[in-house]
């Protein structure tokens, strides 16, 4: 999360769906979400992320970006079928209008160990109200 910083458990652990991670990714550190963990087939639809044919619930996502999405940011809205092969996992960011992740080619599917930890709560934030939040 931009203009934050956290508190990082670096405890082992196997990142589940739903998880929230810290890891490494071309020299830097990033937070995201795991959506899709080895042997799923994730896919998106219109906004709509499905995993082995099941429309997710995702309560904790946003959509704040402009409507349509540009051309050149489609892969943001679908994107897919992917299958997950072991050792890899599908992150995205919570902002998904915004967030580089596993949606762009690019970007990709990372790597289970580089999975650093998992964030436990905001110590420091340019959002008033945040500093003390658990994250989940």
């Amino acid at each position: 999360m931009r203009g934050e910083e956290f508190v990082l458990d670096r405890k082992p652990f196997v990142p589940g769906r739903g998880s929230l991670i810290v890891f490494d990714h071309e020299g830097q550190l990033l937070f995201k979400r795991v959506i899709a963990v080895p042997g799923d087939v994730i896919e998106g639809r219109n906004l709509q992320v499905f995993v082995n044919g099941k429309v997710q619930d995702e309560p904790y996502i946003q959509h704040v970006g402009p409507r349509p999405i540009p051309p050149q940011f489609k892969s943001l809205e679908t994107f897919g079928p992917v299958t997950v092969p072991q050792g890899k996992l599908f992150v995205a960011g919570d902002n998904r209008d915004y967030s580089l992740d596993s949606r762009n080619e690019h970007f990709g599917l990372i790597s289970i160990g580089d999975v650093r930890g998992r964030p436990e709560r905001i110590v420091q934030s340019v959002i008033p109200g945040r500093v003390g939040k658990s994250l989940e």
